[in-house]
């Protein structure tokens, strides 16, 4: 069923490379074929891969942002603190020195006052600390699943750029 190309004039040694010639560009078909075939079997994941890849970027920007300000907020929260702290010493040696018992009184209110807005902003520091903590967790997660989603890219174009095995056997 195979079409011959030989005519009745030809030598055999023509015939042979018009034939070497045929299996040439035959299996060089099968092989253009079969990275048609691999190329549109990859493109669709490829694609949801990029996008699971742009979906975990921006997850991850997010995640940062939101550590950033816990962070900042910690440290905001302890700066206060720590003024009035210095607030509280400057405060603890006017109250030594007042002559007034009424004014030593008030001295006294406002240390106790102070004291008690440093308590809250220390717990208020804890939170901050603990949320940036959480969130320092939950960034290492999802960087771990950028980088999985970035090997998957990889093999993929690993895949593509891979020579055809086996295509020229057939």
């Amino acid at each position: 069923m195979g079409a011959s190309f030989t005519t009745s004039g030809q030598n055999p040694a023509s015939s042979s490379t018009q034939q070497t010639t045929l299996d040439v560009l035959l299996n060089e078909v099968r092989a253009l074929r079969l990275a048609l075939e691999r190329t549109n079997q990859l493109g669709p994941r490829i694609q949801i891969a990029l996008a699971r890849m742009q979906f975990q970027e921006e997850r991850v920007r997010s995640i940062a942002r939101q550590m950033e300000t816990a962070h900042n907020d910690a440290l905001n929260t302890q700066n206060k603190r720590s003024q009035l702290a210095d607030a509280v010493k400057g405060l603890d040696d006017r109250v030594n020195q007042a002559a007034d018992p009424m004014a030593r009184k008030q001295i006294e209110y406002e240390i106790e006052s102070m004291k008690a807005q440093m308590e809250r902003l220390n717990l208020v520091e804890q939170q901050f600390r603990g949320r940036e903590s959480e969130l320092s967790v939950l960034l290492q997660n999802e960087q771990a699943k950028w980088n999985e989603i970035n090997d998957q890219l990889v093999s993929f174009e690993r895949a593509l750029s891979a020579p055809q095995g086996g295509a020229a056997q057939r």
